[in-house]
């Protein structure tokens, strides 16, 4: 997952996940939330990026930081959730979305949050739990 903007995004082509703020995407289906955009980056200044969505008809484009908040948000004092996930490969995004998936299943099992860990540490403390076991969420 992108997490810093630097100089070397520029005119690369990213990827991207519409975060699952259930305010932005309740009116969406389970494919649209899923749907992996991809978005060439334009420019990288200090806090923002510039960026355009590839192969659309009406493209998305703006100016968002790493987090991926928009310009637009920010000035209006709207910073609660973003708008987008940045990554650099397919690969990265489902990395991301395993670590998500055994962060939600160590939550559950520990009745507890599990946000204070690293990668490494979901991924160790999992295996040593569930043992390599196909253990499945109760949260949808």
């Amino acid at each position: 997952m992108i997490t810093k903007l630097s100089k070397q995004l520029q005119g690369k082509t990213i990827l991207a996940l519409a975060n699952r703020n259930p305010l932005t995407t309740c009116r969406l289906t389970k494919e649209e939330r899923e749907e992996v955009y991809t978005f060439k980056v334009l420019k990288v200044a200090r806090r923002y990026m510039d960026i355009i969505e590839l192969d659309k008809k009406f493209p998305i484009e703006g100016r968002y930081t790493a987090d991926g908040i928009s310009e637009g948000n920010i000035k209006s004092g709207y910073v609660r959730d973003s708008t987008f996930r940045f990554f650099e490969s397919l690969e990265d995004i489902d990395h991301w979305k395993l670590i998500t998936k055994q962060r939600r299943e160590l939550a559950d099992f520990f009745s507890r949050g599990a946000d204070g860990l690293n990668d490494d540490q979901v991924l160790a403390i999992h295996k040593m739990i569930f043992k390599g076991d196909k253990h499945v969420s109760t949260k949808a």
